[in-house]
């Protein structure tokens, strides 16, 4: 609810106040940290002389991850059924280290979708898809919505979060060239 008061101003003078009741400023103050917290990135990366076929197959090959992507250390898929992966994996850098469960839905050869129910995360999807190009070619888009438990964790990934997407991405195309350069598309 919301109403005037009067408070009295530093000389004693009766002042008319806007006054917002304890509800409405904490449901303003969750809304407020909820938006602060989830962030949204979404990258595309440059063209590559590959078919869509290639470039997701290369993305969906996900135990291989630790071989060339930046912060995976391990990657094991559970269960697999169907175009469903249940994944276990571990990121990190340094002494940091973060094990969650995640899930892949793989559409070949346009999109992979995951997604994480850990409890670590409020929220967690990553899209990466496969954009072809009307010159031949293709290029990887990848979309990551993020918002963690911890409110100060969610501030310290948001500093590294646009970076290391750009390091995601780069190391992607790296991998692609890596397997494809020199083969017939």
């Amino acid at each position: 609810m919301v109403s005037w008061v009067h408070r009295s101003d530093a000389r004693g003078t009766s002042v008319p106040v806007l006054y917002a009741s304890a509800q409405i400023r904490s449901r303003e103050r969750d809304y407020a940290d909820a938006m602060a917290r989830q962030m949204q990135i979404e990258k595309v990366g440059s063209l590559m002389p590959f078919t869509c076929a290639q470039v997701f197959d290369m993305a969906a090959d996900i135990e291989r991850y630790p071989e060339f992507m930046p912060w995976w250390i391990s990657v094991s898929i559970v269960k697999r059924q169907d175009d469903t992966c249940d994944v276990e994996q571990v990121l990190g850098r340094g002494p940091v280290r973060v094990r969650f469960a995640s899930r892949a839905v793989l559409q070949r050869p346009q999109r992979i979708d995951i997604s994480s129910t850990d409890p670590q995360f409020r929220q967690l999807d990553l899209v990466l898809r496969v954009l072809p190009h009307a010159q031949a070619g293709c290029s990887l888009a990848i979309t990551l919505t993020l918002q963690l438990q911890s409110a100060w964790l969610q501030q310290l990934v948001r500093a590294l979060l646009a970076r290391t997407m750009d390091e995601v991405v780069a190391a992607y195309q790296a991998r692609a060239h890596q397997l494809y350069d020199g083969q017939l598309r």
